[in-house]
């Protein structure tokens, strides 16, 4: 193929889309094509006999002088200024003339400021979005607030320019400080900013869409609200803020807090600054609901274990007052209640209620409560035990100071710090068993504060009818105790003195007949004397056990040991040792244990020994009862064997194990393990 024409050739280069300059080595530009011509925004005759370097921008010149040095072929980037002052971004390639013009060289010139500009655009969409995208998955992943605002502030500040920006959550009429990031110093933030002069912030909250102030200076209504607000809170108003936006944190069209931004520029933000805090402020309240949400869940679920603890152990003390009294304190413990009462079983006559428990209250005040109720004041307390329906006071203290039948009262509700009574009907298999009051400093209760309170009054019902079955049932054991005792007195006392008085009048017959025959009947006398003595010790102990106290265990077991002996003229073999160091429950549960497995000996076992024995070791104390009877099968159920129960409940009520071994024809083994570490054996 022949080489190109000259003529062709030039052709081609003015034709070019691309820019192309001939340069002699000392940056004279000798050619350049009308491409060349409109990259550089300049006539022909404006480039062609010019520096080239005039062209680019003062700080690139030293770095194409550089370039030229080397003599270096290649691809560079370089800024150009046009005639106006814009400066444009090219890509330029130089290549040396061949011979005979090696002081010459030509460069193709490319305008890419478009391009740049684009891709820049480009990456700064990809660094916002990543920045959301990171703040989503750590609003996803996390529920602990306070650093997972640090983070959003952090990921906002590469996306939108700010000075300082914060976070505040919507209290009421104040704006609380959540998170900050900015040049103040900690101990120097305002946590608390009140709306009522805030009303640029009001402004966001009321209208539920971004507010700019371009100029904080500015002598406009919202820039001076801004200025007055600082002054107020602050105590001065920074002059380094120029610029100040609020964004509303919305959940489901709901208003929550505020995002916002100040800047040391003027004019600093604009619509796409808005969109982008936008993004973030919606990323900031669900943070800030789920952790609310997450909040409420764990409060409540404490709430409930706290209250399940109180129930269950006031259920387990079987005490009806010591269950209104704990009950009271953890119902105002878990439900932030300033006071609380627990009234249970209203009177037909006389006080309104049986029974009554409080905490928080005043000295005085539910005493006053029951003079008011003398005086035919409509208690709140009886309207929600007769409806079985829950009952709401507010403005108690203006309701009270109105009625003169609550004159009584009248000197505390002018102090009380409550504002609000709220009366639940405790109900027990569909019936009010009571009422549960609680005392609020505030309004009306909430929908999910009523849910909370409503089951605690159902627990406390549950608890209190618990307590009063435990002491109905506490009173038929002393009842039955009491009947088995009489039963004891006439069987064996009884007898005793019958036979004591049979012993005299034989002695009083032999003394009139012959005198040298009184040994025999009056030696029968005295040995049914003390065997009567004996007896009346041991059921006066059982009656009195608090003498466990004053003389011990071993004491206890050995006069018992000693009214079998006398009394059923049954062989026992007492092997006590030392007196354990145990609480004074244990002793008397250790105590009823054997005493029911003697009992159980003499009425069944027909035997004719029985070992008692009380063993103290390091780790244990051990009780055991064993007779030579007859024995009987313990997987069997033999109604005379039902003390095994009251046994076994005895033993589990200290902590003890309690084991029976028997078998027909071979005796019975009863033994009460009781190791020392438990808490009840103390």
């Amino acid at each position: 193929m022949s080489p190109l024409e000259p003529g062709v050739l030039q052709s081609l280069v003015e034709s070019s889309l691309d820019g192309i300059v001939v340069i002699h080595d000392r940056w004279r530009v000798v050619y350049a094509n009308p491409a060349a011509c409109r990259i550089l925004r300049r006539r022909r005759e404006e480039v062609v006999g010019h520096d080239f370097l005039e062209f680019i921008a003062e700080g690139y010149r030293q770095r194409q002088r550089h370039q030229s040095l080397l003599g270096i072929a290649g691809l560079y980037d370089t800024v150009i200024v046009w005639p106006g002052g814009e400066e444009r971004i090219i890509t330029y390639s130089t290549e040396l003339l061949p011979s005979p013009n090696k002081d010459q060289s030509f460069a193709i010139l490319r305008d890419v400021t478009e391009e740049r500009q684009a891709r820049q655009e480009a990456q700064r969409k990809n660094r916002q979005l990543s920045a959301l995208l990171e703040t989503s998955q750590g609003v996803a992943l996390t529920l602990e607030l306070e650093p997972l605002l640090e983070q959003l502030l952090e990921k906002l500040a590469g996306v939108v320019e700010y000075l300082g920006a914060a976070i505040f959550t919507l209290e009421g009429e104040s704006l609380e400080l959540q998170s900050y990031r900015g040049p103040l110093p900690q101990e120097k933030l305002v946590r608390h900013w009140d709306l009522n002069l805030a009303q640029h912030s009001r402004q966001v909250i009321r209208q539920r869409s971004p507010v700019i102030l371009s100029d904080v200076g500015a002598d406009t209504p919202l820039a001076q609200a801004f200025r007055t607000t600082a002054e107020a809170q602050l105590g001065y108003v920074p002059k380094i803020i120029g610029t100040w936006m609020g964004v509303p944190l919305m959940v489901c069209d709901r208003v929550i807090g505020l995002l916002a931004f100040d800047h040391d520029r003027t004019g600093a933000y604009g619509l796409e600054q808005i969109e982008l805090a936008q993004a973030f402020a919606q990323q900031a309240a669900v943070a800030i609901e789920n952790a609310r949400l997450y909040d409420q869940v764990r409060r409540a679920r404490d709430e409930a274990w706290t209250l399940a603890q109180a129930v269950t152990s006031t259920a387990l003390e079987g005490s009806l007052e010591n269950t209104l009294h704990t009950l009271s304190m953890a119902v105002a413990r878990v439900s932030g209640a300033l006071a609380t009462a627990v009234l249970y079983g209203p009177s037909s006559g006389g006080l309104p209620w049986q029974h009554m428990a409080s905490f928080g209250f005043p000295p005085g005040y539910e005493a006053a409560v029951v003079a008011s109720a003398r005086e035919g004041a409509p208690l709140p307390s009886d309207e929600a035990f007769r409806s079985g329906r829950v009952v709401i006071r507010q403005g108690l203290r203006e309701w009270v100071l109105r009625h003169p039948q609550y004159a009584p009262l009248h000197p505390f509700e002018r102090k009380a710090p409550w504002e609000t009574v709220v009366c639940l009907p405790m109900r027990f298999r569909e019936e009010s068993v009571g009422v549960l009051v609680i005392y609020l400093p505030g309004g009306e209760p909430g929908p999910n504060e009523m849910a909370f309170l409503t089951p605690i009054a159902d627990l406390a019902a549950i608890a209190v009818e618990n307590a009063r079955l435990s002491e109905i049932k506490e009173r038929q054991v002393v009842l039955e105790e009491r009947q088995r005792l009489a039963r004891e007195l006439h069987d064996s006392v009884s007898q005793a003195l019958y036979g004591i008085a049979l012993g005299a009048r034989a002695a009083q017959n032999a003394a009139e007949r012959n005198p040298q025959a009184l040994k025999e009947p009056l030696e029968y006398v005295l040995a049914l004397a003390e065997a009567g003595i004996a007896e009346m010790r041991a059921l006066i102990f059982e009656l009195r056990p608090e003498s466990l106290q004053e003389e011990g265990l071993v004491a206890a077991l050995a006069r018992q040991a000693a009214a079998v002996r006398a009394r059923y003229e049954l062989q026992v073999e007492a092997r006590l040792e030392e007196e354990p160091e145990l609480s004074l429950d244990a002793k008397e549960a250790l105590y009823r244990v054997a005493q029911e497995a003697i009992h159980n000996v003499v009425k069944h076992a027909e035997a004719r020994r029985v070992w008692l024995t009380l063993e103290s070791r390091p780790e244990a104390v051990l009780l055991e009862v064993q007779d030579d009877g007859k024995g009987f099968d313990p997987t069997q159920d033999f109604p005379g064997h039902l003390g095994q129960r009251s046994m076994r409940e005895r033993s589990e009520a200290i902590g003890a194990r309690l084991t029976v071994e028997s078998a027909p024809g071979q005796g019975t083994r009863v033994q009460v393990r009781l190791p020392l570490q438990t808490p009840k054996s103390r």
